[in-house]
């Protein structure tokens, strides 16, 4: 099992160099995230945080082979391990730190918006960022975001993430709304008081006007709920 584990992590071998030949290890490492990380080589910023090892005493012919010093995900600080072998033999291994960014797309605010704000498309901006982590809470598309209320003030340029937005209610407590039931034979319509907020598509408890009974429907509308049974 560990010497599946250990092929399994060494997944490029890199051809071997004679000795005195012009080769980077840097480059090495840069090919080895290259061929395994998930995101599309282009989108890859590989940054070294440490110095190309010196390999001017070594005289013979070497194969290096490149694998994680732990996991990781191809992003933010990392560490590889480069061992050099010739033949069989390991010769030495050198620890190489790099910090990995990646060009992702992302959602950002074109302006300064107070929180309050409820966004539009004018408000918005899609761009192209070098990140070294990706955030949970990113956002895909402008569509996820318009129509929705800040919750706090952004500065033009900032990302718009999903835990500062929130849903714009389309039902007010206490405002009267329509509540229409229909089947393929018939279409009730009746008058309720909405005991909650309910923003589009949400199931929110009201009171039927006419019956003082507890009912539930889903928002379609900023005046109509369908009865939910």
């Amino acid at each position: 099992m560990r010497r599946i584990l250990f092929l399994f992590l060494a997944i490029l071998i890199m051809p071997a160099y004679a000795a005195g030949a012009e080769f980077s290890v840097h480059e090495a490492v840069r090919h080895y995230i290259e061929a395994n990380a998930t995101w599309p080589p282009e989108t890859i910023r590989v940054n070294f945080l440490t110095e190309e090892p010196d390999l001017s005493d070594q005289k013979k012919t070497l194969t290096l082979r490149v694998e994680p010093a732990g996991y990781y995900d191809f992003i933010g600080n990392t560490s590889f391990l480069v061992r050099f072998y010739e033949d069989a033999t390991l010769l030495r291994t050198e620890t190489v730190r790099t910090r990995i960014e990646v060009r992702r797309n992302m959602v950002v605010a074109s302006k300064a918006l107070p929180a309050g704000t409820i966004l539009t498309e004018g408000d918005l901006l899609k761009t192209k960022k070098w990140v070294h982590r990706i955030n949970t809470h990113a956002i895909a598309t402008m569509k996820d975001a318009i129509g929705k209320r800040l919750t706090r003030q952004i500065q033009p340029g900032m990302e718009i993430v999903d835990n500062m937005l929130r849903e714009v209610p389309l039902i007010k407590k206490g405002k009267p709304v329509k509540v229409i039931y229909h089947t393929d034979l018939m279409k009730i319509v009746t008058v309720a008081l909405p005991e909650e907020d309910g923003s589009a598509g949400a199931i929110i408890k009201l009171r039927n006007l006419s019956s003082n009974k507890i009912i539930y429907g889903r928002v379609v509308s900023d005046s109509i709920v369908e009865l939910n049974i």
